[in-house]
């Protein structure tokens, strides 16, 4: 075994049966035509999230489906409890529904409208199952919503939340080795979580992201820098020191993979000491918003960064375009006639 001295771990729903039809009340004819009943709300749900289970969609996709029709069906239980069949439910219900959710529970627009585009999935999908229904969302307007302003870190603020991780320690060099990382690529936070030692070239400097665990489903070669190299490198060998034959890169105090609410902990922690959480959130996602602006500034082209960051179309990049006011007046300094003619010593 090498004699490499290494860092220590730390510092210091079911069907409801039939309703019984009384055979005595009346004489049904072999040739007697019945129009089939309506499917119930709650095995409409079933069959939707079944169908979307057999398509493999993601983890997540599911999760959201799931959750955003449960508050809509209990909801419906309290405020409509005539309402039984999917054919029940109407464009003035589901405009009902948002109301309360805006008005008493206070939720954003974004999350209304989240809830009321799984509505609407969920009959489209159903109309394509074969289920004879009109959707009542179709024409359900969404809520308008305020364009959101990209929010990055500062270099000021990068160097002060590197500077409270212990790099002495081994979770402590694991944390900065992840925000130079997730700084370097824009990696998203499940792509950097599932790094594996197989997915890193070391020679080419880039890390294979697989279609099974990039939410475009598409996989990618996302390049990273030379010092950035130097970090991963010598987490490989702390986690080889410490957690002999794990694969994962990022791991935990105990040797499993990390977690995303891990990983969410250590970075809210890193941001109250620094005192960066007061000015910004420190999450996993701003670092990938912070990469993607800064290379943008720095002078990548828009094509090459959408491929670096996975976006399935260019659109899902050019957000990142927006300029901050700095940068404004840095380019119409620049471009300014008043600077030109300035320049030319004319005046006016």
């Amino acid at each position: 075994m090498s004699m490499r001295k290494h860092r220590p771990l730390s510092s210091a729903s079911k069907r409801k049966a039939p309703k019984q039809v009384d055979e005595s009340s009346a004489q049904i004819s072999y040739f007697d035509e019945f129009e089939a009943p309506a499917m119930r709300i709650e095995d409409a749900i079933d069959r939707f999230m079944a169908i979307k289970k057999s398509a493999n969609l993601r983890g997540p996709t599911i999760t959201i489906y799931r959750k955003s029709l449960k508050y809509f069906y209990e909801w419906l239980q309290e405020a409509h409890e005539e309402v039984i069949y999917v054919n029940q439910v109407t464009r003035k219900i589901i405009e009902e529904f948002i109301s309360y959710s805006l008005e008493d529970r206070k939720l954003a627009a974004n999350s209304i409208n989240g809830r009321v585009r799984v509505l609407k999935t969920m009959y489209n999908t159903l109309i394509d199952d074969g289920e004879e229904l009109v959707n009542p969302a179709t024409k359900v307007s969404l809520l308008k919503t305020d364009s959101t302003k990209i929010r990055v870190y500062t270099e000021d603020q990068i160097h002060r939340l590197l500077d409270e991780c212990d790099i002495r320690s081994y979770v402590g060099f694991r944390d900065a080795t992840f925000i130079l990382l997730a700084l370097d690529t824009g990696m998203r936070v499940s792509e950097t979580l599932a790094l594996k030692m197989s997915d890193i070239d070391f020679v080419s400097r880039t890390i294979s992201i697989g279609g099974d665990i990039s939410k475009s489903r598409k996989s990618r070669v996302v390049p990273f820098s030379a010092y950035t190299s130097k970090q991963l490198r010598e987490l490989v060998e702390e986690n080889r020191y410490h957690f002999e034959g794990e694969v994962n890169i990022f791991l935990s105090i105990t040797g499993g993979k990390m977690s995303a609410a891990g990983l969410r902990k250590r970075l809210h922690d890193l941001g109250d000491r620094s005192g960066v959480s007061k000015e910004i959130e420190v999450a996993p996602h701003s670092f990938r918003h912070t990469a993607a602006t800064t290379m943008l500034r720095n002078g990548m082209d828009l094509y090459s960064l959408s491929r670096i960051l996975g976006h399935s179309t260019l659109d899902m990049t050019r957000k990142y375009l927006a300029l901050s006011p700095k940068d404004l007046s840095v380019r119409h300094d620049k471009y300014s006639p008043v600077q030109q003619f300035r320049t030319r010593k004319r005046r006016f």
